[in-house]
């Protein structure tokens, strides 16, 4: 390991960065916390700076402002009197010795000068200015545009020769300019206290500079417009930011003067604003030179008296390495050295341990060899054996050793697998195969190795694993099962029809299962008692067809279907062919291949359905085990079937009550009356048909947030309470209340109430009949009642109606007076045999005039009738009646005035007699005077004669 490095350097170098990594990371901490403080200190000294100068310069354009507007007013005030009498003193005035401003004019409509005012040593040029044409200032034409003071940019005034700005006031016709001297801003600033190479601007709309603090830009010389941050400021987005002027880097600040849209520049040279700071950078970095310095120096010691110590340690190691396990540890004051010689001394014990544990462990591994059941062996690549060790060489018919120097390929010419499988290993293919002796199977393993020499070696192993391989047929036989028994789960989960769920067990069991076939078979109730078969799967070939089985106790009844569905116990018939209770079917099954039956009855609750039914093709093929899982299969096919049955009438039940729920829902949207469902607790309304929301005229949404109490006028509150309570007691409720509707009209309504569940929340649905008009008619028919009754009651005259089966349904007072009964003597009564005799006068029989009454009424609208008292007496009636008819034209009632005219009768029979009386008299006397004529005539003839 020639490459390897010394540990001192390489630790005196790891811990020299150690050292540095904190250092660098303060560096980079200042730079990253310090520095933006710093420039976040400038900007705000900045800021101050620039808008103490903003503010001074706003104060100064403001006096200028109200001086001027004060001439403007007081020009307004003397009209139009000429200039140069009154006003040319008044301007000179203000303009005082020029210190704010150079100049003021009057321009006339003409925008001509017609009075100026100037400091002292200007006045001798006011001639000169008198009429100068101004039309071309565009402050003028702004101002009288806008009709409002205006100022103007910054400009070299003609007069004075300074930098100015004018502000033009309008005053009528006339506009009054001013211009204001500010040359002085660059006096102010220049005086300014500022720091080290600080530079103060003003700037004008255009990023002219109009005064700075070094007198050394101003006037028309430099525009910054141009630049980005001057650029923005010109938008109105004032930011901090650096910018290079005159070849120099500078941290500027923009404040802006609003009176004129100018702006306020402070800008100081980089260098300068970070001097302090680049200060203490150097202060810090010169400490932290020093620092590492001091720290390399430490560390390389440090290095040095670790890599001695180190070095002792491996030189103890290394002695180790060799075998020499008897020199002591170096001892160490510091811990952790102290622990690793702990460690050190405890790991050579180990080894040495190790290796007397190795050898005990050869030998028993040689013991292990000649004591295994197993085979272990090599043969070289000829095929001849160099070990065979192991007992498991006597299920075989060897010896151990017996092997030794002969050929693989002679010992096993009887198993050529083995022989086969030998020589693809000497070509160098590890393998494993399962062979065989008779009876015992071996699990063998061929690996070729090369030896040291390079001829090849096959090293192999061979297990007996005759009880493992019963085993795991037995474990696939239960895998099988259990792939069964979990198949035919999750078919029952996903069944949705009886008979395909039949079917789909029946195959599993055949497919999964491995078994011959498989059916169900149904226990039919009928006088035979047969079993029906629903379902089968596997080679059946007609076998259910002519299976004609029971379930009585009969002959066919005896085989393991009938027995399982008769007992309820599961029924296994190992051995078909020798079965003497299998002997009806026994020629049919053989000749299908079936060899055992196991039967499994169906049962649900305390009902046997019916059985399945599995045949095998091998004898004894229905152990306890198997039996007891494919009970467990037939418990959950009966299970399922039963869940099936119920999932169909749940389903007839959900489409039932679907359906209810459809014609409930089509009954309350579509009724004619207001329906409503209240919630039982709180009262509020939970859902309303279209005939509420019409008839009481509130919006569904109004409604929900309604209770019934909204509905009823105060007073019907205390009433309304103690029916909720009878609804909560009964569950039903019908009465009548007075609802007020959205326009306050109230009405008259019917309630009939039942008791719910709507969304899972005790309710009520209500349903309401509005029976204002119904109560205004009853009102009305009671009046027209009482009318009638009165009337009735107190008519002279017997009032009467009766049945068409001549049943007295009514009489008044006055007709029970006059024919002499109580009420509750004629009523029901008929009247043939009451008040009408069963025979005329004549002898006819009455008894049939009721019907001949209500089949033929027109002929008895009137009619005078022979009546009886209740003692017999005979009166004479004259009636009126009036017949009743229905909607369909039959007769149910008929109504019966009748007036006694027995006295009238009477008199009229009188009458009759007194008449026939005279007719009879009258007859006698006409009988004699005809007889005295004939006499007389008899006499005058014979007078004649």
């Amino acid at each position: 390991m020639s490459w390897a490095k010394p540990l001192r350097p390489w630790l005196a170098l790891r811990f020299l960065l150690a050292g540095m990594l904190p250092l660098l990371l303060v560096a980079a901490l200042l730079l990253w916390v310090l520095l933006p403080q710093v420039l976040a200190e400038i900007e705000t000294r900045h800021q101050a700076l620039a808008r103490a100068i903003s503010g001074q310069v706003e104060v100064h354009l403001r006096s200028a402002g109200r001086e001027l507007s004060a001439v403007a007013g007081y020009l307004q005030q003397r009209g139009l009197q000429p200039a140069s009498f009154w006003f040319e003193p008044i301007l000179d005035a203000h303009v005082g010795s020029g210190e704010v401003f150079a100049a003021i004019y009057v321009a006339d409509a003409a925008d001509s000068v017609y009075a100026v005012g100037l400091p002292p040593g200007q006045r001798r040029l006011r001639e000169d200015l008198l009429a100068v044409d101004l039309s071309r200032w565009a402050v003028l034409r702004e101002a009288r545009q806008r009709q409002a003071p205006v100022w103007s940019d910054v400009f070299l005034s003609a007069v004075s020769g300074r930098l100015t700005v004018s502000l033009a006031i309008p005053v009528g016709d006339q506009v009054l300019v001013g211009e204001v001297a500010i040359d002085r801003l660059a006096e102010f600033i220049g005086h300014l206290l500022a720091e080290a190479g600080m530079l103060t601007m003003i700037l004008d709309r255009q990023g002219q500079i109009i005064a700075d603090s070094h007198r050394r830009l101003g006037g028309q010389q430099l525009n910054l417009g141009h630049l980005p941050i001057v650029g923005d400021a010109l938008r109105g987005r004032f930011v901090s930011h650096e910018l290079e002027l005159e070849g120099e880097r500078f941290i500027a600040t923009l404040v802006s003067v609003p009176q004129l849209g100018w702006t306020v520049l402070v800008a100081q040279p980089r260098s300068d604003a970070l001097q302090p700071f680049e200060s203490t950078l150097w202060a810090l970095a010169a400490g932290a030179l020093a620092a590492l310095l001091l720290a390399t120096s430490a560390t390389l010691l440090l290095a040095r008296g670790f890599a001695r110590r180190i070095g002792r340690y491996a030189a103890q190691a290394h002695a180790i390495a060799e075998g020499n396990y008897g020199q002591s540890w170096p001892l160490s004051q510091i811990r952790e050295f102290d622990s690793l010689a702990g460690d050190l001394d405890r790991m050579s014990l180990a080894i040495r341990q190790r290796e007397r544990d190795l050898a005990t462990s050869e030998a028993r591994y040689r013991s292990l060899i000649s004591n295994a059941p197993v085979v272990i062996f090599q043969f070289d690549q000829e095929g001849v054996f160099e070990l065979s060790e192991g007992k498991g060489l006597a299920s075989a018919g060897l010896a151990p050793g017996e092997a030794v120097g002969q050929s693989v390929f002679a010992l096993y010419r009887d198993h050529p697998e083995i022989a086969a499988q030998a020589r693809r290993a000497l070509g160098g293919e590890a393998l494993q195969f399962v062979s065989r002796f008779g009876d015992t199977f071996f699990d063998t393993y061929f690996n070729p190795v090369r030896a040291v020499d390079g001829s090849l070696k096959v090293i192999g192993v061979a297990v007996d694993i005759t009880e493992r391989s019963c085993a795991e047929e037995a474990l696939r036989r239960a895998n099988r099962q259990l792939r069964m028994i979990s198949e035919c789960n999750q078919a029952l989960i996903r069944a949705s029809d009886e008979s395909e769920l039949l079917s789909t067990i029946c195959r599993i069991v055949v497919e999964v299962g491995g078994y011959r076939m498989a059916w169900v078979g149904y226990a039919e109730h009928d006088e035979q008692r047969t079993v029906r078969p629903m379902a089968h799967a596997g080679h059946e070939a007609g076998y259910l067809e002519g299976l004609n089985t029971t379930w009585a106790e009969a002959e066919r009844g005896r085989g393991a279907n009938g027995t399982a569905i008769r007992t309820g116990r599961p029924c296994v018939i190992p051995n078909v062919a020798a079965d003497p209770c299998f002997a009806p079917w026994r020629a049919e099954a053989v000749e299908r291949g079936y060899a055992a039956l196991c039967a499994l009855p169906l049962i649900v609750g305390e009902q046997t359905l019916g059985a399945l039914s599995i045949y095998a093709s091998a004898e004894d093929a229905f152990d306890g085990d198997e039996v007891a899982l494919l009970s467990e299969l037939a418990g959950d096919l009966a299970f399922g079937i039963s869940v099936l049955r119920m999932r169909l009438e749940r389903d007839r039940t959900d489409r039932a009550l679907q359906e209810s729920e459809a014609r409930y829902r089509l009954l309350f949207d579509s009724n004619p009356h207001a329906m409503w469902v209240l919630d039982a607790e709180t009262r509020a309304f939970l859902t309303v048909n279209d005939a509420a929301v019409a008839s009481y005229g509130f919006s569904r949404s109004e409604f929900r947030d309604m209770t019934i109490m909204d509905l009823n006028p105060d007073e019907d509150s205390p009433l309304l309470s103690e029916d909720i309570v009878a609804v909560e007691e009964r569950g039903d409720y019908g009465g009548f209340w007075r609802h007020r509707r959205q326009d306050g009209t109230l009405v008259d309504v019917e309630i009939i109430s039942h008791a719910l569940s709507f969304e899972g929340r005790p309710a009520e649905l209500v349903l309401v009949n509005d029976i204002t008009e119904r109560k205004r008619a009853e009102q009305a028919l009671l009046e027209s009642e009482l009318k009638y009754r009165e009337l009735v009651e107190n008519a002279n005259s017997i009032i009467l109606r009766w049945t068409p089966e001549g049943v007295i349904t009514f009489i008044n007072e006055f007709g029970l007076k006059f024919f002499g009964y109580s009420e509750e003597e004629l009523l029901g009564r008929q009247l043939v045999g009451s008040i009408v005799p069963p025979t005329a006068s004549q002898g006819s029989d009455l008894r049939p005039l009721m019907e001949t009454i209500c089949l033929h009424p027109e002929e008895f609208e009137r009619r005078v009738n022979l009546n009886m008292r209740r003692g017999g007496e005979r009166v004479w009636v004259s009636w009126t009646n009036k017949v009743v008819f229905d909607d369909w034209g039959r007769v149910v009632e008929v109504f019966s005035v009748g007036s006694d005219i027995t006295e009238r009768k009477r008199a009229e029979e009188e009458l009759e007699r007194h008449r026939e009386r005279l007719e009879e008299m009258v007859g006698e006397r006409t009988a004699e005077l005809r007889q005295a004529m004939m006499q007389l005539v008899q006499a005058e003839k014979l007078a004649a004669l």
